[in-house]
């Protein structure tokens, strides 16, 4: 059975992941004010089992568009072969997620 991270929580079962690295993306996006904690991103999961964790993330779908002019071939199709299964989330709560799963539980 596959739990989201509230079910988790709620069942308290103890699961951890590392978000370092992406932790540190979003704040310093969120520091440059190129995201903001009520703005929406796109995050990828992997499947894993128990706890999907959040492996990847772009911008919101609109932004993506405007950027993709711009983005170099390799993104481009990596937002492409990722976009049927990404999820849309508010930053606040991708950050939480991921704060909180960080830590050994």
């Amino acid at each position: 059975m596959n739990y989201n991270y509230k079910e988790l929580k709620n069942q308290n079962i103890s699961f951890s992941y590392d978000y370092e690295e992406l932790i540190i993306e979003l704040k310093e996006e969120l520091a440059i004010s190129t995201l903001s904690l009520d703005g929406t991103i796109q995050v990828l999961r992997k499947n894993r089992g128990i706890y999907d964790p959040i492996i990847d993330w772009f911008y919101d779908a609109a932004t993506m568009e405007q950027l993709i002019p711009d983005m170099n071939e390799e993104l481009i199709k990596s937002y492409k072969k990722d976009k049927p299964f990404l999820q849309t989330m508010k930053v606040s709560e991708v950050l939480k997620e991921m704060e909180e799963m960080n830590q050994i539980m």
